[in-house]
């Protein structure tokens, strides 16, 4: 999966054991926010799911940060963390 960090953040969510988004394997959803997209889960991982948001939406009067206070909010989510995109270094050939 290829992931556009020019026009998208992306949150990784890690959701509890009785989250219905993990038992029934159904998308995460923010009803106050259409535009943002479960993207599923983040590699071999179970409980983490990864959400898109477009740029434009979360920069728009702190709607990021609406955003992140109520996943936090929600019983079924453990931890939300911001991605960030890193550049992987290249190690010594010696």
């Amino acid at each position: 999966m290829a992931l556009d960090y020019s026009n998208n953040i992306y949150l990784a969510v890690h959701l509890s054991p009785s989250s219905n988004a993990l038992t029934y394997n159904q998308p995460l959803v923010l009803p106050r926010y259409e535009s943002v997209t479960d993207e599923g889960l983040v590699g071999n991982l179970q409980d983490v799911k990864l959400l898109k948001v477009p740029k434009d939406t979360w920069n728009e009067n702190d709607v990021g940060q609406d955003i992140l206070a109520t996943l936090r909010a929600d019983e079924n989510v453990v931890n939300v963390q911001v991605q960030q995109p890193k550049m992987r270094s290249k190690r010594d050939e010696f």
